[in-house]
């Protein structure tokens, strides 16, 4: 699957190269979440769960098509682009829905399939009063480092590492807004 977004986003990138001669930063950049970031963005919770080294390539591609859209050399520091043109990153666009996926469930919005696929601490069950770890979710027991990058490993470990305000949340744009504002997301390891 990684190959088949791989190839989709190298076409898309060919588009971006050819026009950026004729059109204004703004325009590429409408260009890369019209032709690039949905490819990016689909499916993402399944497909990067493998391990880091598979998706050397998406990444590669990824910086590839910020440099063009800045119309920056091919060896440019790509940090400042992120920066300059604001995108999310391939690693901060599937945190980003790890958060919302378990947002989602700690409201009880998702379908009753996934009813058991997380489970919140046990001290919420336990008591009545808050206690410090009452709204993070129990961690699953992981053997091998294949489970680690499974969603039911690393959605529980990246949402239970906010802060509370962002998990007290009162709606799904209020969490958006404080999770993409704060530099609260950095790449799990």
């Amino acid at each position: 699957m990684i190959s088949q977004v791989a190839g989709k986003i190298t076409k898309s990138i060919g588009d971006i190269s050819r026009a950026r001669f004729f059109l204004p930063k703004p325009c590429l950049k409408t260009l890369y979440y019209c032709l690039v970031y949905p490819y990016l963005h689909y499916c993402i919770i399944v497909w990067e769960s493998t391990p880091k080294t598979n998706l050397r390539r998406l990444v590669s591609l990824e910086k590839r098509v910020i440099r063009i859209i800045s119309k920056s050399t091919f060896d440019s520091n790509s940090d400042p682009i992120f920066k300059e043109l604001e995108p999310l990153k391939l690693s901060d666009v599937r945190q980003l829905e790890l958060g919302k996926l378990c947002f989602f469930f700690n409201r009880s919005l998702l379908p009753s399939k996934f009813n058991n696929y997380f489970s919140l601490n046990p001290l919420k069950q336990v008591h009545s009063y808050a206690s410090r770890y009452a709204n993070d979710f129990h961690l699953p027991f992981c053997r091998t480092n294949l489970r680690k990058c499974s969603v039911s490993f690393q959605g529980p470990t990246f949402y239970n590492s906010l802060e509370n305000d962002i998990k007290e949340s009162n709606s799904l744009h209020s969490f958006k807004s404080k999770l993409t504002k704060k530099d609260s997301y950095e790449l799990l390891a």
